[in-house]
């Protein structure tokens, strides 16, 4: 059993990192274990998916801030004529459902 040197956990003999806190196994060649630096590497690739982002303030120049909102407002033009061109196709289509079954039923009446 190989004993991790940071959290003193017991690790497998194959194992070359500990299975809890990712510190190197792997003795130097004189016996020693491995350096503070390269546990440091192999912590930090392994905890780099971990870790948090927390923004407390965003420090823009105004106009900067204007010219992004009037690029926000120009790009959203697509999307508001695509949605108001879907809108128009559901009523035409609704609408026109209505008229054909109204003639329909015309028909129908006509037979009966």
């Amino acid at each position: 059993m190989r004993i991790c040197p940071q959290c003193n956990r017991k690790n497998l003999d194959k194992a070359k990192v500990c299975e809890k806190c990712g510190a190197s196994l792997i003795m130097s060649k004189k016996g020693t274990k491995s350096s503070v630096s390269a546990r440091k590497v192999v912590s930090a690739v392994k905890n780099r998916n971990q870790q948090e982002v927390v923004i407390t303030d965003i420090k823009i120049p105004f106009w900067s801030m204007v010219m992004f909102m009037v690029k926000w407002v120009f790009a959203s033009i697509p999307a508001i004529i695509i949605v108001a061109l879907l809108i128009l196709l559901s009523v035409s289509v609704a609408s026109g459902l209505g008229n054909f079954f109204k003639i329909l039923l015309q028909y129908v009446r006509q037979f009966l």
